[in-house]
């Protein structure tokens, strides 16, 4: 009825887990690495979204839309530095734009350093970059490029 515990399944335990750890160890960290990228193209959707906003209104220029960006960007600790001035897209500059034209913002972060684990941690996503775009339409021309319209310009 009862088995009794033989002697050769000593140690048998220690085995089982010890082939099983890294496996579920790599699952749990795949998982947080995974999470923290769909959380960072979330950040940079919404700061693309901030920055579309600002740009549709009347007075606003293109270091308002950047300003709004960037403050948005590190106030959620996203470092957007190592991709230089390619990193925030704004076409066409708000301030030569007509009323109802469409304004796109894009942002391009990188994955390294933007996540929850270490650089030298993970390198799945290493090297990668995440986008975001948003177009709105300019609610007003400029006054600035409206003078110059009826100028002829």
């Amino acid at each position: 009825m009862f088995r009794r515990r033989s002697k050769d399944r000593k140690g048998a335990a220690a085995t089982e887990f010890a082939m099983i750890i890294p496996p579920i160890l790599m699952l749990t960290f795949g998982t947080i690495e995974a999470t923290s990228v769909i959380f960072l193209k979330e950040k940079i959707t919404i700061a693309a979204h901030e920055g579309a906003r600002v740009a549709i209104k009347k007075m606003s220029e293109l270091d308002d839309v950047e300003t709004t960006i960037e403050g948005y960007l590190s106030q959620r600790s996203v470092d957007i530095s190592s991709l230089g001035s390619s990193a925030i897209s704004v076409t066409p500059e708000p301030d030569r734009t007509e009323e109802l034209q469409a304004i796109t913002v894009t942002i391009t972060a990188p994955v390294t350093g933007n996540t929850l684990l270490p650089n030298s941690f993970y390198t799945w996503f290493g090297g990668r970059n995440v986008s975001a775009t948003c177009v709105m339409y300019k609610e007003f021309t400029h006054p600035d490029y409206e003078a110059e319209l009826a100028a002829g310009g």
